[in-house]
Parts: C-alpha cells; sequence; structure tokens
C-alpha cells in the first residue's frame, strides 16, 4: 500500500505546533463531544487520559436504471484512545479502533423473479471488517472546537461478492474474500470503501469535534 505524503506532512505540521504551546487544561473527565470521524460519532472521556467513542455512517444509492434495486451503505465503529500528551492547544491520543461495514452490491447477472419474466438484478451485502491502531493529533480552536488527524495502521477484511447460480434461481458466492494491512485510510460509504488515495489521505482522516461539556 502506498503511504500518502501529503496525509502525513499535515500530521508532521500539527506536530510543530507544540513547539509554541505551554502547558494547560484541555477537555478532561467527563467531557463529551459530538464528532465528525467516518461519519457521526460521539466521544466521551471516562477520565483525564482515557476515552471511548463510537460513530455510525449511512448512505443510500438509487438505481441507475430499472431491474436495479437501491442500495445501502452502513458503517458503525467503536473504539478507545489514551491521551499521550497534551498542550496549551493541542494533544496527542493513542487510539485503537474495530470497524464494520455493509456494503450492499447489484449483481452483474439477472434472474426472472416476477410474473412477467422480467428480468431482475439481485441485492446483495458485503461486509468488511477493520481494525486499527495509531495516533490522533487533535488541534483546539478554542475550549469547544478542535480538527483532529487520524495515522496509523489497519488490517481490512473484504468479505466475498456474490453471482447469480447456475440455473439462475438465487445467488452464490465467488469465494474472493481477502485480507490486507496497510496505512490508516479514512473510509465513507459517500466515496465508496475508501474513496480513492487523494480523497482517503487529506480529507477522509480529518476528524472535527464539539466538545459540548
Amino acid at each position: 500500500m502506498v503511504i500518502k505524503w501529503p496525509g502525513v506532512g499535515f500530521v508532521m505540521a500539527l506536530l510543530v505546533l507544540q513547539i509554541y504551546a505551554g502547558e494547560s487544561s484541555l477537555p478532561g473527565a467527563g467531557s463529551l463531544a459530538a464528532s465528525y470521524d467516518e461519519g457521526l460519532a460521539v466521544r466521551y472521556f471516562l477520565t483525564g487520559t482515557i476515552g471511548l467513542y463510537g460513530g455510525v455512517a449511512y448512505y443510500l444509492k438509487g438505481p441507475d436504471t430499472a431491474g436495479f434495486k437501491p442500495l445501502n451503505d452502513f458503517a458503525w465503529k467503536l473504539g478507545g484512545e489514551y491521551v499521550l500528551r497534551s498542550w496549551e492547544k493541542f494533544r496527542v491520543n493513542a487510539f485503537a479502533e474495530w470497524r464494520e461495514e455493509l456494503i450492499q452490491q447489484n449483481t452483474a447477472g439477472t434472474v426472472s423473479i416476477d410474473q412477467n419474466g422480467t428480468p431482475q438484478h439481485l441485492r446483495y451485502n458485503q461486509w468488511n471488517t477493520i481494525f486499527r491502531i495509531g495516533v490522533r493529533p487533535e488541534l483546539f480552536i478554542n475550549d469547544h472546537l478542535s480538527f483532529d488527524y487520524k495515522f496509523g495502521l489497519q488490517f481490512v477484511n473484504h468479505g466475498p461478492d456474490y453471482q447469480i447460480n447456475g440455473n439462475s434461481s438465487g445467488l452464490q458466492s465467488r469465494k474472493n474474500s481477502y485480507s490486507e494491512v496497510g496505512v490508516y485510510e479514512g473510509r465513507s460509504p459517500i466515496f465508496g470503501e475508501a474513496g480513492g488515495s487523494y480523497m482517503g489521505s487529506i480529507l477522509l482522516n480529518i476528524g472535527i469535534n464539539i466538545y459540548l461539556f
């Protein structure tokens, strides 16, 4: 997997900011934040250094032509993090997370499923499982608003695709599931599994946090 150098440069720029920061108190124990983290998310800090978070993302794609069904893409994630170091407007959090993705697709072939024998494409669910570890530098604009950038490593297990079976009566697995390990790459249902190299490394790795208290 190719390392996204523009994304790494963004992270390095954030890290340089610590040189100009002094020790201070940032949101700590009991802090609750609404976030954008590959979708809508909620963060809660149990203590001043330990936090939990969870998020969901959903996208509906309408059919392109007759015979195709609308496609639903859905993902959810759970994670935990630990504050490694903090300064006046900047802190570095280590994180580990688990993400599940449901990606619906239409088959290339068709079956006749209605009383008129009209050919129809069948819809099937593909599941992807992702485990990640990494670091989340977080820059605070004020006491309630911050931006972050995630980078690290991820393990992705891609579920199998499906195709029309031999007698065109249903579906059968293509048995083409596979796993891969690479650098952290943000994902979004809107842009497909990862959104492309540039979109994945620059935009989808960025998070926004609004601390409610």
